[in-house]
């Protein structure tokens, strides 16, 4: 009986060890995450400070931003949206009015707009001059 006693002791401490050394590995594990994840957000803080003195070099040198800049997309997104009918083209079905889905940025300032008035859907291309003036934007 004394010798039944002392295995269920030797089990009980083998099981209570591993259980310590695997609270122990979870816990170096965690650390190890949190400190990667530490890392990631600073490159990700640097890189952003990085671009926002890049765009406000860009802007206090006077030279106009691009159209496919951060600094013009929301005019440019702005300006399709209030002459989305005279860019399209073409009436919309009776009864509804056109949508504007998105601009997408392409290279060589040019964009797609994509348009829908809940029953037609479209895309066209424009050619953008002057972001805040759609009537100087060319069709291609």
């Amino acid at each position: 009986m004394a010798k039944k006693k002392g295995v269920e002791k030797s089990a009980k401490k083998k099981k209570s060890s591993g259980l310590a050394w695997l609270f122990a590995l979870a816990v170096l594990v965690i650390f190890i995450l949190v400190m990667q994840l530490q890392e990631k957000e600073k490159r990700i803080e640097t890189l952003t400070k990085q671009t926002r003195s890049g765009t406000m070099q860009n802007g206090a040198q006077g030279n106009q931003a691009r159209p496919g800049s951060i600094l013009d997309k929301e005019k440019v997104k702005a300006t399709a949206d209030a002459a989305l009918a005279k860019l399209i083209g073409k009436s919309p079905s009776p009864g509804s009015s056109w949508f504007l889905d998105g601009v997408n940025f392409l290279k060589n300032d040019c964009i797609t707009i994509t348009y829908e008035d809940g029953h037609t859907f479209g895309s066209i291309t424009y050619k953008v001059a002057d972001a805040s003036d759609a009537g100087t934007w060319v069709k291609q």
